[in-house]
């Protein structure tokens, strides 16, 4: 078993491949060992210099992955490079970057500046509204939950919306989810294609809960499914 430290190191050759598959795929490696390794602050920061790659498709790749990690495992040095990506939103995946800078409680002031440009689509601003919304900002966590109660519940609110609420991370947030989940009205679909009856929503809502919260009386699988 290699440590995060000697696979970093026999895939440094690697991350600068011409190929972009063995670039992808020696990010993907590292990630898949940094998630069971001790010394995640290294993974974190070799990840992001992966997303100044020129392939968007790794950028992407790379945004995603780091989204499964601890504020812990990111160091000054890489909540800097997060906060250096906001300036520009023409860049690759900017609205990952602007997610990673929620999380990590960076680039309020260049987000909200952001927010007020013309330019910006109305789909943008909702991710820096969120952003905004995690990092605490009363007016902005305000906004997002009053456009979210607006909508109806139902199997496209649980897809799209019910991880959003989930990213805010504020106590509003988690306990609209948690009104979901204890709802008895029947709003949403069966994912059993053979069961046409409406069931209630709780159910996939409750596995976007699982990972979130402490000591939670219920757990997920490695697929992300409820073990019942």
């Amino acid at each position: 078993n290699n440590s995060i430290e000697v696979i970093i190191e026999k895939l440094s050759t690697y991350y600068n491949d011409s190929i972009i598959q063995i670039r992808q795929k020696a990010y993907y490696l590292t990630y898949k060992r940094a998630i069971i390794d001790a010394n995640k602050n290294l993974a974190v920061s070799t990840l992001l210099n992966g997303c100044s790659d020129k392939e968007g498709l790794i950028v992407g790749q790379n945004i995603e992955y780091l989204k499964n990690f601890q504020l812990e495992n990111f160091n000054e040095q890489a909540v800097k490079y997060i906060n250096s990506k906001l300036s520009n939103h023409r860049v690759p995946h900017y609205s990952g970057f602007v997610q990673l800078a929620g999380f990590v409680n960076t680039g309020k002031d260049i987000l909200f500046q952001k927010m007020l440009e013309n330019s910006i689509s109305p789909k943008l601003k909702w991710k820096i509204a969120l952003a905004l919304a995690r990092m605490g900002d009363v007016e902005q966590l305000k906004f997002c939950m009053s456009k979210i109660k607006e909508l109806p519940v139902n199997d496209s609110f649980v897809s799209s919306l019910f991880p959003d609420l989930i990213y805010i991370r504020q106590k509003e947030s988690i306990d609209y989810c948690i009104s979901v989940v204890n709802s008895n009205e029947k709003l949403c679909n069966s994912l059993n294609p053979d069961l046409s009856e409406k069931i209630v929503c709780g159910f996939r809502a409750l596995e976007m809960l699982a990972p979130i919260i402490i000591d939670a009386p219920f757990v997920v699988d490695e697929s992300g499914f409820l073990k019942t």
